[in-house]
């Protein structure tokens, strides 16, 4: 069973933009967050938007748009350094 890791959104961001993966996110007021990940040549390779939480006001949490790209950056670059450091978790 794989153990559930937290991610932090900026230090999520901070280890792709180390690793040379392109990624940002934004955030909407009423509307909840956007996510993309790309590659080198500015290409983005995946998005998501995260609407807000059924009931809440607030934008989705930053957990849950670090958690899809952390996983995106391994499903698309499993050979970049990033992937090499998380592969396992």
């Amino acid at each position: 069973m794989k153990r559930r890791i937290e991610r932090q959104l900026e230090q999520v961001l901070q280890e792709l933009l180390e690793s040379e993966i392109n990624a940002g996110a934004q955030a909407f007021v009423d509307a909840g967050m956007a996510a993309w990940i790309g590659d080198s040549n500015n290409t983005v390779r995946a998005s998501k938007r995260f609407l807000p939480r059924k009931g809440a006001r607030t934008a989705t949490a930053g957990d849950t748009v670090a958690r899809w790209l952390h996983a995106k950056a391994i499903e698309l670059y499993p050979e970049s350094a990033y992937a090499r450091r998380y592969r396992l978790h």
